[in-house]
């Protein structure tokens, strides 16, 4: 097998994360169910004030694609949203904003990608354009009803910057997230809106 399958993947990485975040002095609670919320995580000093964090792993064994990451909607994901008339294109960004901070965990070099909620739409929207044509990426409702995925994978071809060097500062850079907890305390920021690229 060229890769570990994906629940174990899934377990790894939220482990080494977990054992990250514990590490920088956090208490991380795991939701259950967890509702695409992989972690509650909270200072110590503050624990009125949440981040909620999804973890995305990649595990490759002899594959090379270390740092490419993908948001999935299952099915029943998908068929809950047709019921309740949700457009299909909505159900990938529904998932994205229901947390803060997406982890990315490249366990082969060792790397943790730390992304705010904003500078997460911005990574599929530089893959949009790249994997645009592939069936699985494409949201409408089919019958039979199919999961889909938006692909988060930060060594994507693009025009220009290439996408790995305009998340760099994202590399296993936690700070952002430290911040994040105490200045919602402080009352000076509010959600996703602390942190962009720009």
């Amino acid at each position: 097998m060229n890769q570990l399958p994906q629940n174990n993947t899934g377990a790894l990485t939220e482990t080494r994360v977990k054992k990250k975040l514990e590490s920088l002095g956090l208490i991380v609670r795991k939701p259950v169910p967890d509702n695409g919320i992989d972690f509650e995580v909270f200072d110590p000093l503050y624990p009125n004030i949440c981040a909620r964090i999804q973890v995305k792993g990649r595990n490759p064994k002899h594959i090379t694609t270390y740092r490419w990451f993908q948001l999935r909607i299952p099915k029943a994901y998908l068929e809950h949203s047709r019921q309740a008339g949700i457009p299909a294109e909505e159900t990938w960004k529904e998932k994205v904003r229901k947390v803060d901070f997406f982890i990315l965990d490249a366990v082969v070099p060792n790397e943790m990608w730390v992304l705010t909620q904003e500078q997460t739409f911005q990574l599929i929207a530089l893959n949009e354009d790249h994997f645009k044509t592939r069936p699985d990426n494409i949201f409408r409702y089919e019958y039979p009803l199919k999961g889909k995925q938006k692909e988060m994978n930060l060594e994507a071809p693009v025009t220009g910057i290439p996408i790995i060097m305009r998340f760099e500062s994202c590399k296993n850079n936690f700070i952002p997230l430290i911040d994040f907890l105490t200045t919602r305390h402080r009352g000076e920021a509010s959600g996703s809106d602390y942190l962009s690229l720009e």
